[in-house]
């Protein structure tokens, strides 16, 4: 079993979907429910359209960012830092 750094979070496990019915604001009910209009509705559905493709996205997003670290020279600061950067990810 992998031990987590207490400071690094994880990320919601993939695939993500997200009904829409579960949509809230801050102010409580969905932005649908609340005004009720189309242009709410759907700025609701790209809005959760946009957070499951967001999700689902994180852990290729993340293997290619190693992938393109590990192209830089060994001998590269740079390289040791986006290698750390991404190990507290």
């Amino acid at each position: 079993m992998k031990t987590q750094r207490p400071d690094t979070a994880q990320h919601t496990p993939t695939p993500f979907s997200l009904p829409l019915e579960t949509v809230t604001t801050r102010e409580g009910p969905s932005i649908r429910d609340s005004i009720g209009d189309r242009i709410a509705e759907a700025y609701t559905e790209r809005g959760a359209a946009f957070i499951v493709r967001a999700v689902n996205g994180f852990d290729a997003l993340i293997t290619h960012l190693k992938e393109c670290a590990n192209e830089l020279p060994e001998s590269s600061p740079q390289r040791k830092q986006a290698l750390e950067l991404l190990s507290r990810i």
